[in-house]
């Protein structure tokens, strides 16, 4: 296993430091005390071989100049206690030997080869000092002695000594290592306690953690920091989870504020809508068919704004979810051509749609409900800011993989274009072309953020080519799942299947008037009868009295709302038929808490305002065709 430095602890880097420190230093010192203890000890060997040969010489010099052998003889015989001593010749100065001494027969050196030398020398060959030393007598050579001393003795006694010193010395660094290791956990202890307690912050997020400084060295200034970092830590958590706290408060009542501005907007919008629908149908002159016309468009106007400030704000907090079912795409494509056809009638300019059936997948799977509303939304802004041309939805297939595809959609214009300056941020909140554009198109500039929202929402990325006075080409690529085989009962349910519902016996829960006119009138219009409860408690004794075949419930109303008269409906009526009748809810508030709540209480259906007489009655057709 490879060893990584970096990642050791603090404790671990110093002892492995000191360790290396104190190797490096013992084999220096050690490799120094070898060489120097050698040297030492090899002229100490000198020495002695040289004051042996010159005590020999001293005590032999009358035998010398007398030629007295035996003396000589007699002089060498103490020689057997020095064990170093392998053999001695005593040699007259014409060359012959006087006396000899061996330390054993079998190991007797010939020396007569060192007999030639001058002067006092020592000779180093094999195992052996071999000392030449000249004797004089009034300064007069009279002889040599010749010596052969063994190294071994040398060696040996060197070695011991190298054990000793070394072994002294290992002793004496281990102390030092210890002792130095006893020493770091000073340094290393508080340096360990504050990273413990740093961790068990980070795990237990508990910043109430603490640590005391022992001294006002590093590791204490350390501590001081790490403890005033962790109080300001505690008091920005603590601000932070009372700034969380007041952002969901805030959340939660601009949600409800939306909510309530949406009901008090789409009450007195649905019955204008509705009773703008009536007057429609009623014989009305040229004049009064246009008015009724400009009122219309204002009223579909106010409505887009609305819808786009509640989507605006679903998207700003995350609560837009995308939902993917199956559908037919070339169907889906000309029913977007087909219902913006209507706006293009004061306009002389072409709607057209470029793609090949042949290479499109019939059927895919994917978010209906928002790629229309994105293609919708761009396509209204390319048919407002164009009055000569045509605008085109153009649709290709970009790429396969697997059951995958990759469908290119881009929405071409001939309009006034869009400055390069003010593209860059054309698909910003509140941000339109220009002031003058403003002025004269009007708008909240919300529609193509929603839109390229949307479209990020379902992995792609909404693009734009615009040249002024030329036009522009909002383009964007999105996956879908191809769908091979679907039943076919599930294109059928695309379809609104007629079906004879002036048998239909109704229950509205309205607290509005007149919203309880208007709806009265769209229901008689198709000869269906109706009663209307004013609250969620008049419509619940209704229901008790009488039988009905299905209920629209309005969801804000005095006494009891509609969501508390469905739950005692469903949990408290005993008739067991009523308490399982179809609940249609009523809201002119569209946020996905309200409809998440409608369904949690058992509501079955949700027809948001404002909503048209087809709305209802297409509603209708669907809950009673099964």
């Amino acid at each position: 296993m490879k060893l990584n430095f970096n990642n050791l602890s603090l404790k671990y880097k110093i002892t492995l430091m000191i360790m290396v420190v104190f190797f490096i230093i013992f084999v220096t010192l050690s490799m120094f005390l070898y060489i120097f203890s050698k040297k030492e000890f090899y002229a100490s060997a000198l020495n002695d071989v040289k004051m042996i040969g010159y005590i020999i010489g001293e005590n032999n010099v009358a035998a010398l100049v007398f030629d007295d052998s035996d003396f000589a003889k007699r002089s060498l015989k103490p020689l057997k206690s020095i064990p170093e001593l392998v053999n001695v010749d005593i040699v007259k100065k014409d060359g012959k030997e006087l006396a000899g001494y061996s330390a054993s027969e079998e190991d007797t050196l010939n020396l007569k080869e060192y007999y030639h030398y001058p002067t006092d020398t020592i000779v180093e060959t094999g195992g052996y000092f071999i000392s030449i030393h000249v004797v004089e007598f009034k300064k007069e050579r009279v002889g040599k002695i010749i010596l052969a001393y063994s190294k071994s003795t040398f060696l040996n006694r060197f070695k011991r000594f190298v054990i000793y010193e070394f072994g002294i010395f290992f002793l004496i660094f281990l102390v030092a290592f210890v002792f130095i290791l006893i020493l770091q956990n000073f340094i290393t202890k508080p340096v360990l306690k504050l990273t413990t307690t740093m961790k068990q912050v980070m795990d237990k997020n508990d910043f109430s953690l603490r640590l005391k400084a022992k001294g006002e060295d590093e590791v204490g200034e350390m501590i001081m920091v790490f403890n005033h970092m962790i109080q300001h830590i505690q008091t920005q958590n603590k601000e932070l989870v009372k700034a969380r706290e007041e952002a969901l408060e805030l959340a939660k009542a601009k949600e409800q504020f939306l909510a309530h501005m949406s009901h008090e907007l789409r009450t007195p919008l649905n019955a204008i809508y509705g009773f703008m629908m009536l007057l429609e149908k009623t014989p009305l002159e040229k004049e009064q068919k246009t008015y009724v016309d400009y009122v219309k468009s204002s009223l579909e106007n106010l409505t887009g704004i609305i819808n786009d400030v509640l989507d605006f704000s679903k998207i700003a907090a995350g609560k837009l979810l995308i939902k993917k079912n199956p559908f037919n795409l070339p169907q889906f494509l000309e029913e977007i051509i087909h219902l913006l056809k209507p706006k293009l009638e004061e306009k002389k300019i072409d709607l057209l749609g470029e793609w090949d059936e042949t290479e499109l997948p019939r059927f895919v799977m994917g978010d209906k409900l928002r790629l229309s509303q994105i293609l919708i939304n761009l396509m209204g802004n390319a048919i407002k800011f164009t009055s000569v041309g045509y605008v085109k939805l153009i649709v290709k297939k970009e790429a396969v993989k697997g059951n995958e595809v990759t469908l290119y959609f881009a929405i071409k214009d001939t309009g006034i274009g869009i400055a390069p300056e003010k593209a860059a941020h054309i698909f910003d909140e509140f941000q339109q072309a220009s002031a003058e554009v403003q002025v004269e198109y009007g708008g909240t500039g919300l529609g193509l953020s929603i839109s390229k929202q949307l479209v990020e929402l379902q992995g792609g990325k909404l693009q734009l080519k615009s040249e002024p006075q030329k036009g522009s080409v909002f383009y964007f690529s999105l996956k879908f799942e191809i769908v091979e085989h679907i039943e076919e009962k599930i294109v059928e349910t695309q379809r609104d299947t007629a079906v004879d519902v002036s048998k239909l016996n109704l229950l509205v829960a309205e607290d509005n008037k007149l919203n309880q006119i208007l709806i009265k009138k769209v229901l008689k219009n198709n000869n269906i009868n109706c009663d209307i409860a004013n609250n969620g408690r008049e419509a619940v004794e209704l229901l008790e009295k009488n039988d009905y075949d299905i209920i629209f419930m309005d969801i804000n109303m005095p006494e009891m709302d509609g969501y508390q008269a469905t739950e005692y409906i469903r949990t408290e009526m005993n008739d067991e038929q009523k308490s399982g009748i179809p609940i249609i809810a009523l809201s002119a508030a569209v946020t996905e808490s309200e409809r998440n709540k409608a369904e949690e209480v058992g509501m079955n259906y949700f027809l948001a305002k404002p909503f048209k007489e087809e709305d209802i009655i297409n509603l209708l057709n669907k809950i009673f065709a099964k």
